[in-house]
């Protein structure tokens, strides 16, 4: 919000929050916009939005790959990683570290 000068009034607390200086600040920017977002919903929308549309998946998801690539251009260069990140379905609980795993090529960006 800062970078972007999108005024805030909130607290800002360390526990959740990514900040620049933190380790995986752009891996963990990928995990959240490229895993969650796109692989959990908008990889199902694109299937839904396709049988209801006429149009194939691929079309849908190249709609929606051009629509974030224009909002894209006006984050900071090191918000998102070359790669998209996800982790391995496990409990990591009392663990400071998280092992994400790198994936070549971003579906929705």
């Amino acid at each position: 919000m800062h970078d972007l000068g999108i005024p805030f009034n909130f607290t800002q607390m360390d526990y959740k929050t990514l900040r620049r200086e933190k380790p995986n600040y752009s891996v963990k920017h990928s995990f959240m916009y490229d895993f969650k977002l796109g692989e959990y919903h908008l990889r199902p929308l694109c299937n839904v939005w396709s049988e209801w549309s006429g149009k194939r998946a691929e079309e849908v998801h190249r709609l929606i790959q051009n629509a974030a690539r224009e909002h894209l251009l006006h984050l900071p260069t090191d918000f998102f990683p070359d790669d998209w990140y996800d982790y391995e379905a496990e409990i990591f609980e009392g663990r400071a570290d998280r092992p994400y795993i790198a994936h070549p090529s971003p579906s929705f960006r």
